[in-house]
C-alpha cells in the first residue's frame, strides 16, 4: 500500500490497528475532497 510506503519507520505498526486507522483516513480523504471542491466552486465552475 502507497500509504504505508510513504509513512517509514515506525509508524508502520500503527496500521496494524487497521479499524481506528481506516476510519482516520476516511475522515482525511473526505476533508480533501471538500476542500478540492470548494477549490473548484471557488474557480467559479458551477
Amino acid at each position: 500500500m502507497p500509504v504505508i510506503q510513504a509513512k517509514r519507520g515506525g509508524s508502520k505498526e500503527i496500521y496494524q490497528m487497521s479499524p481506528f486507522i481506516t476510519v482516520a483516513q476516511e475522515k482525511l480523504i473526505m476533508l480533501q475532497y471538500a476542500s478540492s471542491r470548494q477549490r473548484e466552486s471557488s474557480h467559479g465552475e458551477c
